[in-house]
């Protein structure tokens, strides 16, 4: 079933209630990281080496009527003031050891960005006290250290938290309800604990790494919203003036300004390449090729495409590009120029490419962009054999080859989009085993980790079989 509508962008007064427009805030803001390490974009990023970390995910149960703390009245009853900062040692990023009964990521980012990144973000944050990145919340502010490992009761948080500290209580009285004693108790309980990190990187917004825990936890529908909400967004920055129109289909949010019969045209192309993706991939029947749906930014022309890329993603789009992707968790999106010359690519041909990267890229094994990307070209080059693109890689992959210079894809050493070819034909000749390539997707859809699916599959570590690809006989 598809529904077309046009729809406004004012995202904050269309929000039914406080909290959805707490999350739409949130995930607005994680588009100014699009370029950070923990994001998967088709950027022509290698590594056979270095693979894509992921976050350790626990889901927390939500209290169906918490009690609450109140604070203490009397000031004599306050605790004296912490030690300066200059007093105290200086706290290190301890890493998870995967025993915690509490998360940073799951349990305690979300509710920190809810309720106290209004007064502690940004360029001024209160009391020098700033938490936008783990490594900067562990080094507390004016009043010292925010916490003790493993003793939550002597720890300034805690007492911040419970009211019990010099000072007013937090989140403040004036602006919050104090948080409710349960996930108070959760901030003890994660201090006992040794205050461990266990995202990805303690260098990373610790906002993004909470929308990253509320899109694992969200249901289908829940992120498919979300989505919708972030799209409105986008657009508005990547093109104020023109009101785009929504279509939604079983797989996609389409979000374009092009005229209904062209968008009608593409909405049934999408459907047809993602079908036929599902059919390749033996994805589940009956379901969305991803869980909430993937957006689809259609620009009718290189400029409108240009300007999502500098808008949206802070970056400047490759000259020959007319259509990228990202997967994040959070975000699951492509953005294409329909094709002005048939010769030049075929609308099915960018549509099985983006949709199918994004597809692989979603799979719980946490495939690496490279390979996520390279697929999708394979795709491509199969729908669109002849097109003016596809010949472009195969050509620049001979110079490659002439030059014995496909090595140093293992070696970081070639350029990005010299980097592109090498992985697109290492993984389309990967495809022509179309039984293997099958089950190494398998294994990933399954939650196996592709450092482990993939010697497991071929019977080879990737970065020997690359080197044997590569060699110049081959």
């Amino acid at each position: 079933m598809e529904r077309t509508t046009t729809l406004a962008i004012d995202i904050a007064t269309t929000a039914p209630n406080m909290a959805t427009r707490t999350n739409i805030v949130v995930l607005a803001a994680v588009s100014a990281f699009c370029l950070a390490p923990a994001f998967r974009v088709c950027a022509g990023d290698n590594p056979l080496i270095d693979s894509p970390a992921a976050a350790t995910a626990t889901a927390a149960s939500k209290p169906a009527a918490p009690a609450t703390v109140k604070p203490s009245a009397p000031a004599a009853a306050k605790s004296p003031a912490p030690a300066k900062k200059s007093d105290e040692p200086k706290l290190d990023v301890m890493p998870s050891m995967g025993r915690e009964t509490v998360s940073f990521s799951d349990d305690i980012a979300p509710v920190l960005v809810e309720n106290c990144f209004a007064c502690h973000s940004g360029q001024q944050p209160r009391a020098n006290f700033q938490m936008n990145r783990f490594v900067d919340l562990i080094r507390g502010g004016q009043s010292g250290n925010p916490w003790v490992p493993f003793q939550p009761a002597d720890s300034l948080l805690i007492k911040k938290l419970k009211g019990t500290a010099a000072g007013k209580r937090m989140p403040q009285p004036e602006k919050r309800d104090p948080l409710p004693v349960d996930v108070i108790a959760k901030f003890e309980k994660w201090i006992s604990e040794g205050a461990r990190f266990d995202g990805p990187d303690a260098k990373g917004s610790v906002q993004m790494l909470a929308a990253l825990t509320r899109a694992k936890n969200a249901s289908p529908t829940e992120l498919a919203s979300d989505r919708m909400a972030a799209a409105k967004h986008m657009w508005l920055l990547a093109d104020p003036t023109d009101k785009p129109t929504f279509k939604e289909t079983k797989n996609l949010l389409i979000v374009t300004n092009l005229p209904d019969a062209q968008l009608q045209d593409v909405a049934n192309s999408a459907e047809q390449q993602a079908a036929a993706i599902a059919r390749q991939f033996h994805a589940p029947p009956n379901q969305p090729l991803v869980k909430g749906g993937i957006t689809l930014f259609v620009f009718p022309d290189r400029y409108g495409y240009s300007e999502f890329g500098q808008m949206v993603e802070n970056r400047t789009l490759p000259h020959d590009w007319r259509g990228h992707w990202k997967y994040n968790t959070v975000d699951a999106y492509a953005v294409i120029v329909p094709p002005a010359d048939p010769a030049d690519y075929s609308l099915a041909g960018i549509l099985q490419q983006q949709l199918g990267a994004v597809y692989l890229a979603s799979l719980p094994g946490n495939p690496p962009d490279w390979f996520a990307d390279a697929a999708g070209r394979a795709l491509a080059s199969r729908a669109d054999p002849k097109s003016a693109r596809v010949r472009d890689w195969n050509d620049r992959l001979k110079q490659l080859a002439d030059n014995d210079k496909l090595i140093a894809f293992i070696n970081h050493s070639l350029s990005p989009s010299d980097n592109d070819v090498a992985a697109y034909c290492f993984v389309k000749d990967l495809m022509t085993s179309a039984a293997t390539f099958s089950q190494l997707v398998a294994a990933l859809r399954d939650g196996n980790s592709f450092d482990s699916a993939f010697p497991r599959t071929f019977g080879s570590p990737l970065q020997s079989l690359y080197a044997t690809w590569a060699k110049p006989a081959h």
